[in-house]
């Protein structure tokens, strides 16, 4: 099992937004140079995969973040702290900064970014994850999304986990209502609830899930469990028991 680069960021700013422990530490050493590799990121640049990772896990896919929120929640004081990694960042064109009407400045993941991580995808398939990405669908943007949800090539558990976990809510119950199936697809979903369980930020998505029709069956748990043990070396699988006694109890 391969843990997705989406993931990978959502595991890493969870981990470096929580106390430091040796453990903690050496993990997210290890999972941010797998990071910097797929993505093509230098090893002289080891924070920009920091400063990707807490975007990721404060934005939106368009959202602006003020660049104060992203020092507070880095422990920076200033930018110019890690001025290398973010100036590589802006020159690769993987973020962009600008200024909102009132002068504060903002920081924002740029598409090419996003392109990277979904590379195989269409132009179409890719319009629809940015879009998913925003604050709201407006109902224009809702009967695009309807039109193309079954595209060529198109990921649709990959869009619905998306979806899910950027809270568009009404385009995950839309891809619902036009069939995709979270009880047909328990490798995706036993693997989602293992990124989950380890992922303090994810307990919203469990919810969504659970209330929106997923079963919990003996085969799902047993994903779970197969994809901690599989990543036992880099994560903790204690964590990934104790989320099951919790879906057990729900399931009773």
């Amino acid at each position: 099992m391969t843990l997705l680069i989406i993931d990978k960021l959502r595991i890493i700013s969870d981990l470096s937004l929580r106390k430091n422990s040796m453990k903690k530490i050496d993990t997210l050493e290890k999972i941010a140079h797998e990071v910097q590799k797929k993505l093509d990121i230098p090893q002289d640049y080891e924070v920009a995969v920091g400063i990707l990772s807490v975007l990721f896990y404060i934005c939106t896919i368009n959202g602006k973040v003020p660049i104060q929120r992203l020092k507070m929640k880095m422990g920076l004081n200033e930018i110019t702290d890690i001025q290398e990694d973010f100036i590589y960042l802006l020159n690769n064109h993987y973020i962009e900064i600008g200024k909102y009407a009132n002068n504060v400045e903002w920081i924002k993941i740029t598409a090419k970014l996003y392109k990277q991580i979904w590379h195989e995808m269409t132009e179409e398939n890719h319009q629809l994850f940015m879009l998913i990405g925003g604050k709201q669908l407006n109902e224009a943007q809702l009967i695009f999304f309807k039109s193309k949800l079954f595209n060529e090539g198109l990921d649709i558990g990959e869009l619905f986990l998306t979806a899910v976990v950027c809270r568009q809510n009404e385009a995950a119950k839309k891809i619902l209502e036009l069939g995709f199936n979270m009880n047909k697809e328990t490798e995706l979903m036993g693997y989602e609830l293992f990124i989950c369980s380890q992922y303090e930020g994810s307990r919203f998505c469990i919810d969504y899930y659970i209330k929106n029709g997923l079963m919990i069956t003996d085969e799902l748990m047993n994903v779970m469990l197969a994809c901690a043990e599989e990543q036992s070396e880099n994560f903790d699988v204690e964590k990934t028991h104790e989320l099951i006694e919790e879906l057990r109890k729900l399931k009773e």
